[in-house]
Parts: structure tokens; C-alpha cells; sequence
């Protein structure tokens, strides 16, 4: 009795391994268990590059009269479909990426002889953004800060940034650049501009192409080195204005309260106002001054003014400027 079953038993492993071995797209247990037949291999594996790339598919193990090699990006071709796969002899070269895409690569024989299909992911990814002058302290304004790639002189990209140290990717700020093939990098990009009006610039950016992953952020600072530059004034009241009361009652000149001077930076620990080498008190932290009958000046009569102001940073040291202005009847 037992010897009966265990006859069924063997006679049900043979039948079984005979079916799939004989299936036609579907290689025997037995024999895949044996002797598996490897895929095609690719010389570069899945992963993350940040530049166009060139591959060469061989086969993944010794090469036979017989044996059919293929490659395909479409990820749905199915193996039956020898017309969706790029059939390739011993070793193909020179296939190139250009943008992200999946491979699959699968060696056949016969119908009970094949491979699985093998698949590698490859990821393109932007490399960042680059500047036309580097991150720092400037002493020579104004600079003007451009940003570029040169990675793909005959298509386009995308730059997003932004001025303001917030995120490129969230930010409502963010602005776009676009360049095309028939600009040359950085000669026709727009410009960021450090001067008196802009004296810190926070730049934030990412680039995009189409088919490739963004790239990371570049973060990069700009600010003017005062202690080479010194003060610098807005230009609320700037160097060789002339202020005019011409037709104006001396009781009017007392309205004059709206004009304002200020020193850039501001936030500096103090600042010594004077006029005409008479100054205004002590230090203190006003980094701006009001010229007017309620100021510290007064109402001023008429002549020829210069207004200098010394600031003085945490660790001690000094930066001056001075500004002259007249008043004529």
C-alpha cells in the first residue's frame, strides 16, 4: 500500500516537471534549478548619476552558439515579444542615457531555455547650479551675481531661485530662469545686484531639465565688506543735494520733518551723529537721523551742512562716512 502511494507520488513530480519543462515560455524546475542562464549584464549598475551616460550590454556569463541577447527601455514588453527588445549580438557598446530610464536585459535559447528578465534603474540628476562669482564679502561695488549651467549648450534648463535665503522648491519668492540653445551662458543671464540698495543677498537655487532628477541645493551668501567700503548712506539725502525754501515762510520750515538719512548696515552696536563737526550726544543705536525742526539737528538756516556719522561693530572697530547738503533761501 505504501509503495502504491509512493509510486503515484513520484509518477505526479514527473508529470509536473515534464509540463513546465515543456511549456514553451517557461523554463523547466528542474533544469532551472540545474543550470540557470544568466542576462545580459549592462558595464554600469542602477543608481544615481549626475551626467549623461554611456552603457555597454554583454552577456552576464559564457557566451554560445545559439544564444539570443536582449535589451529593452519599455518596461512593459513582455519576454514573448521579441519585437519590443533591441536583439544585440555577443556585446552591444554606445547606448546612451540621457535622461532617467529603467533597463531590462534577458538572454534566450530555446523555450525551455531562458533567462529572467533583470531590470536596473537609472536615475539623471541635475547638478547644481553654478555662479559667476563667488560667495563672499565685496569691497567693489555694485557686483553683479548671475547664475548658469553649461552642462547642456544645446537645450534648455531650468533655474529657480531665490534672493532671500528661503527654499527654491517652496517659496513664494522663487523666481525662474529659462535657457535656451541659442543663448551662451552666463553672458545673457539675468543678474542679481549687490550694492548700497541690496547689501546682503542670499541666493538659493536649484536646476531642472526635463527627464532628470533636480539637483540639490546651491546656497550661497553675498554682503558688502564695510570695513573696506565704509559707510554707506541711502539715498534719502545724498551727497551735493540741495534742499530749497525759495518761497517758503520761515514758519513752514518747521514742517520739514519727513527726510530721513540712514547708514547701511544697520543693527551695529552704535552710532556717533554730528553736523558740521558739532555732534549730536553720545553714541547710541539709532543707525538713522531726522533732518527737520523736531530732529536733533534743528531747523537748520541757511548754508552749507555736512552731516558725518561713525559706527561701531561688536568688536570695536570703526567705519565713517560723511554727507553734504546745502540750504539756500
Amino acid at each position: 500500500m505504501k509503495q502504491g502511494r509512493f509510486c503515484i507520488f513520484s509518477l505526479l513530480l514527473i508529470f509536473l516537471a515534464l509540463a513546465f519543462s515543456s511549456c514553451p515560455w517557461q523554463r523547466g524546475i528542474l533544469d532551472y534549478i540545474a543550470n540557470p542562464l544568466p542576462a545580459p549584464l549592462p558595464s554600469m549598475g542602477s543608481g544615481t548619476y549626475n551626467r549623461e551616460i554611456k552603457l555597454w550590454i554583454g552577456s552576464g556569463g559564457p557566451y554560445r552558439e545559439g544564444m539570443r541577447l536582449f535589451y529593452t527601455f519599455d518596461m512593459d514588453a513582455p519576454s514573448q515579444d521579441f519585437s519590443r527588445w533591441v536583439e544585440i549580438g555577443q556585446w552591444q557598446g554606445d547606448i546612451q542615457l540621457s535622461r532617467s530610464t529603467q533597463l531590462k536585459t534577458f538572454a534566450y535559447v530555446s523555450p525551455t531555455e531562458f533567462s529572467v528578465e533583470e531590470k536596473y534603474d537609472y536615475v539623471l540628476k541635475c547638478p547644481q547650479p553654478r555662479l559667476s562669482i563667488a560667495p563672499g564679502a565685496y569691497a567693489t561695488l555694485p557686483q553683479h551675481i548671475s547664475l548658469y549651467s553649461n552642462e547642456w549648450p544645446s537645450d534648455a534648463y531650468h533655474i529657480y531661485y531665490t534672493s532671500d535665503g528661503s527654499d527654491p522648491f517652496t517659496s513664494p519668492s522663487t523666481q525662474e530662469w529659462i535657457f535656451f540653445d541659442d543663448e551662451i551662458p552666463p553672458l545673457n543671464t539675468p543678474a542679481l545686484v549687490l550694492d548700497a540698495d541690496h547689501p546682503n543677498i542670499h541666493v538659493r537655487a536649484y536646476l531642472q531639465r526635463e527627464g532628470w532628477a533636480a539637483s540639490d541645493i546651491l546656497d550661497a551668501q553675498y554682503s558688502i565688506d564695510y570695513r573696506q567700503v565704509g559707510m554707506v548712506f541711502i539715498a534719502d539725502l545724498p551727497d551735493g543735494t540741495t534742499i530749497s525754501f525759495q518761497g517758503l515762510s520761515p514758519a513752514l520750515r518747521y514742517n520739514l520733518d519727513s527726510m530721513l538719512v540712514s547708514a547701511q548696515p544697520a543693527g551695529l552696536p552704535a552710532y556717533e551723529w554730528s553736523l558740521n563737526g558739532a555732534s549730536f550726544g553720545p553714541a547710541s543705536s539709532a543707525s538713522s537721523i531726522q533732518v527737520g525742526a523736531s530732529g536733533p539737528m534743528g531747523l537748520l538756516d541757511v548754508g552749507n551742512y555736512t552731516l558725518s556719522c561713525i559706527a561701531y561693530d561688536s568688536q570695536g572697530f570703526a567705519y565713517s562716512e560723511s554727507c553734504s547738503f546745502s540750504v539756500i533761501p
